[in-house]
């Protein structure tokens, strides 16, 4: 079986994945600021739940990022969601970082970019097995 990698849905997907940050990110922005917290303040990046819902954000983008690079890769489905995984775990890992933050939050979106966007492959692949079902 020869395996093929699509660059393009690579690509995109990852592009997607930037794209649901930025969007999930300025939601959240909106959320603090009706919360009254500010985000210049160290100890409200250490708080646990702000830390927390910055990590499901990332999650929710490389999920969206794995979803996206499926969809456009038939028949290579999770072969690409995971190579789109890998890609956005290099930018996670050298994207920029906030001293400010907690270790474990600098440490677990590079672990998880892989496992996050093979998710959103069999995401799709099951919800295409299941549109192929009621057809």
């Amino acid at each position: 079986m020869i395996w093929r990698l699509y660059p393009f849905a690579i690509l995109v997907g990852a592009a997607a994945s930037s794209v649901v940050a930025v969007v999930l990110g300025i939601l959240g922005g909106v959320a603090t600021a009706i919360a009254g917290l500010d985000f210049t303040d160290i100890a409200v990046l250490q708080r646990t739940d702000v830390a927390a819902a910055m990590l499901f954000m990332a999650i929710a983008s490389f999920v969206a990022g794995g979803y996206v690079a499926a969809r456009l890769a038939p028949g290579e489905e999770i072969l690409n969601a995971l190579a789109t995984g890998a890609l956005l775990a290099v930018a996670s890992y050298g994207g920029p970082q906030m001293p400010a933050l907690p270790p474990w939050l600098r440490v677990l979106p590079i672990a998880l970019a892989l496992p996050s966007a093979l998710a959103g492959g069999w995401l799709y692949r099951g919800r295409q097995s299941a549109a192929e079902q009621e057809a």
